[in-house]
């Protein structure tokens, strides 16, 4: 069978991934969170009290999506599930800003292709 991907782009908050998980619902198929991986780095950054080394932000870096079947995916931030901490609002006020960052977004493009 061939792979199918569908990606959905738009600001922060504006919905995708309700939309994502209800089409992917529709059509049998895995629905996987890019985006979430943008909003982990950006929890690390506030963590780190908005560092701007961003180069040493993800240098420091392991992060993992995985599956649960009784949560759906799950993001693993070095060596921890942050999952629930994603949506907040303090990270949805700075993930445009921290994924405009040359090092995040290198980082988020390796980590979709492995």
């Amino acid at each position: 069978m061939k792979a199918i991907n569908i990606a959905l782009d738009g600001p922060a908050a504006a919905g995708k991934s309700t939309i994502a998980k209800r089409v992917a619902s529709e059509l049998s198929m895995i629905y996987v969170d890019t985006g979430a991986m943008y909003r982990a780095l950006t929890y690390k950054y506030l963590k780190l009290n908005k560092t701007e080394d961003f180069a040493k932000l993800v240098d420091q870096t392991t992060l993992d999506l995985t599956y649960k079947a009784d949560k759906g995916q799950c993001v693993i931030l070095d060596n921890e599930d942050v999952t629930d901490f994603l949506r907040n609002n303090d990270v949805t006020q700075h993930v445009s800003y921290v994924a405009s960052k040359e090092p995040v977004r290198s980082f988020a493009v390796k980590n979709k292709k492995s």
